[in-house]
């Protein structure tokens, strides 16, 4: 076991700053007004993600695009859903329920947002008219949904949903831009549940808080959604999956295969910046690029509410990322949380400066960039890691810290405050704690390291120098041939 203590808290504006951040976007979630309540769900998939749309199932369409329903039979209480029209008069009742019966193809016209978000910037407030009913999509696709209007808040297929259930919602290129709350699926996810919903391909933009599937979610559950559309976010917040997730939202069994771009701070894989989000068995693996703060190949923020919550696990990325200051493999910056079971193996690397007055790479690690009183166990990084100060093949900064059962092996360059494993420990209020943690000295090219054990690739090859690792339900090594990977690996 090695214990590292170290009192100065040099550069410690982390604290501050990412309070300050996040608390200004955790109000989003928790003020809003004149809302009803919600539901939605359902999805199977006429959709192969490798080849584009399957032909259409089930419907009837003449010359002209129009659908004979005459012979389509829905559960009672579903109205069907077969044409552009009827997909549009949605907005007419947004607390029924609705189900897809065909494959609705929108030529990439100009499609109004179902429902109506407004956002009040004076008393940063939302309110509108948001879908509150049940939204099947049954197996079948929406293709080449389009909108455009840099001025517009809440822009998707729905504006916003509000305590809504959708499922089963696949939609297929997508083109999306507009201003603030931007997604394919929806501007805004509010205690909704979301699953099984899929975005492939297409391009989502705009300023503040976009993703691919939702640009924000507060206390919504999504399982087993996807997207592999790209992200690009002028301001913060931008999200293979998610821009930003609130207090108590659950992200389980999803992943996003898009690129990520955020020109200011909170750029991730999955999910730009997280508050009080759980995130279990979910990956990210597109590039991830920012000329700003917070990066992450899967969030860029993971902020939490104590040590122990909320939990990442099971998870990994394994797209590069780029940025300026607070960058990691797969979680840029946060504050309390636990990260478990989970990996990162692409490279992270700082931005390239532009000023010669700005102060970049610091607090790169290969699966941490800078983070302040959570815990880390039983997980890895192997990308390699460029930065300047505060530089680590695991971790770039950490303050007050537990480390248990991880390790690095990718090759770690920096200027100040460089280490194999972990770059800089500090103090904010408790010591850290570090146990049976190791990398690789040789493929790092570090040999010293502010907390952890240095092996030589062979001695990182056996299982022996895991001391207390559990090989029986958690990791497996192939001796002598691997590093340790996890069970739940393929």
């Amino acid at each position: 076991m090695t214990r590292k203590i170290k009192s100065d808290r040099k550069y410690l504006f982390l604290g501050v700053a990412l309070a300050i951040v996040l608390i200004l976007f955790g109000v989003l979630f928790s003020q809003k007004i004149s809302l009803s309540p919600v539901s939605a769900y359902p999805i199977q998939g006429q959709v192969n993600e490798e080849n584009g749309p399957m032909p259409p199932q089930g419907d009837k369409r003449d010359s002209a695009g129009s659908a004979d329903n005459s012979g389509l039979q829905e559960p009672e209480g579903f109205i069907p859903i077969c044409t552009r029209q009827e997909l549009s008069s949605i907005r007419n009742d947004l607390s029924n329920q609705y189900r897809l019966v065909c494959d609705i193809d929108l030529n990439e016209s100009q499609f109004e947002p179902i429902g109506e978000l407004i956002y009040d910037y004076g008393n940063n407030y939302w309110y509108g008219d948001c879908f509150t009913g049940v939204f099947d999509g049954n197996g079948h696709y929406i293709a080449n949904l389009y909108y455009s209007n840099i001025q517009d808040d809440g822009v998707g297929l729905f504006a916003c949903t509000d305590g809504a259930s959708v499922y089963g919602v696949t939609l297929v290129e997508p083109r999306v831009e507009a201003y603030h709350l931007v997604g394919g699926l929806s501007g805004l996810a509010y205690h909704s549940t979301l699953t099984n919903n899929k975005v492939i391909r297409g391009d989502i933009k705009g300023t503040y808080r976009i993703g691919g599937l939702s640009g924000s979610s507060d206390g919504t559950i999504t399982e087993s959604s996807s997207s592999s559309a790209d992200v690009s976010a002028s301001g913060y917040q931008a999200g293979g999956l998610y821009g930003v997730s609130g207090r108590g939202s659950q992200v389980i069994s999803s992943f996003a295969k898009g690129n990520v771009y955020a020109k200011e701070e909170g750029a991730g894989g999955l999910i730009g910046s997280t508050f009080d989000t759980g995130i279990a068995d979910s990956y990210a693996i597109g590039i991830v690029n920012s000329n700003g703060i917070y990066v992450g190949g899967l969030t860029g923020v993971f902020y939490g509410s104590d040590p122990q919550t909320p939990v990442l696990s099971n998870s990994y990325a394994t797209g590069d990322v780029v940025g300026k200051n607070l960058v990691g493999g797969l979680v840029g910056g946060g504050w309390y949380g636990k990260i478990t079971g989970s990996y990162a193996s692409g490279d992270v690397s700082v931005v390239p400066l532009t000023n010669i007055l700005q102060s970049s790479g610091l607090g790169l690690g290969g699966l941490i960039g800078d983070s302040v009183k959570g815990v880390v166990e039983n997980s890895y990084a192997k990308g390699n890691v460029n930065g300047v100060e505060g530089t680590g093949g695991f971790a770039g900064r950490l303050w007050s810290y537990e480390v248990t059962n991880v390790y690095s092996t990718g090759r770690v360059q920096g200027s100040y405050y460089t280490g194999g494993l972990i770059g800089y420990i500090g103090i904010y209020d408790i010591p850290n704690v570090v146990t049976s943690s190791y990398w690789d000295v040789q493929t790092s090219g570090q040999q010293n390291s502010d907390a952890g054990i240095g092996k030589t690739t062979a001695q990182m090859k056996q299982q022996s120098t895991f001391v207390g690792w559990n090989f029986e339900s958690m990791w497996r090594i192939l001796e002598g041939r691997s590093y340790p990977f996890f069970r739940w690996q393929r």
